[in-house]
This record gives structure tokens, sequence and C-alpha cells, in this order.
């Protein structure tokens, strides 16, 4: 089976194949890994089978969990991005300032 119809499976709420019930389960196992990893253990996944943007049901995080990570990953970046350039580390542009160690 090809990596398509693998995940055509997986994305299939009526297919319980055990083996899709697994790999469903690691899926899940491996984004809590994720967050736990950014410190995000308090954010409530909720994998269950949701409607995307073209309305086709997909295995994943609720939208509420998605917009979360979303709103922390964007915060995140800015941070980042202000201590950059507090360190002068981004030069005018926002391109990021070569540095030479001689």
């Amino acid at each position: 089976m090809g990596l398509t119809k693998l995940y055509n499976c997986f994305h299939d709420p009526n297919y319980l194949n055990l083996d899709i019930q697994e790999l469903r389960r690691l899926h899940s196992e491996m984004d809590q890994a994720v967050l736990a990893c950014y410190g995000w253990e308090d954010i409530d996944l909720q994998h269950d089978f949701y409607p995307n943007d073209r309305k086709k049901i997909r295995y994943m995080p609720s939208r509420e969990a998605q917009r979360e990570i979303f709103t922390r990953l964007l915060a995140l970046n800015q941070e980042i991005a202000a201590q950059e350039a507090a360190q002068g580390l981004v030069v005018e542009g926002g391109e990021e300032e070569d540095i030479d160690e001689e």
C-alpha cells in the first residue's frame, strides 16, 4: 500500500483496522511529544476526525488546539525576532547579518 492509500485509510473514521488505529495513536503521541518540547503540555489536542478547510474529514487536533498552537508559535517567533534585533543580529530589511569570526 502506498502512502496516499495509507493516509486515506488513516483519515477515514470508518476504517477500523488495528494497524491504522495504532498509527493514529502514534501520531497523537508524537504531537504530544512535540508540544512537550515547547513546554506546552497544557494544550489539549483533542485528536479526532474533523473537516478541514476543503471539507474533507481528517484525523487531526481540534481547530481550537490548532489556533492555540499557531498563536503561541507566532508569539514565540516575535519574541525570538525581538531578541535577535536587540543583539544586533538583524539589519535593515529584516535580513540576517553575516557574522565573520576572524
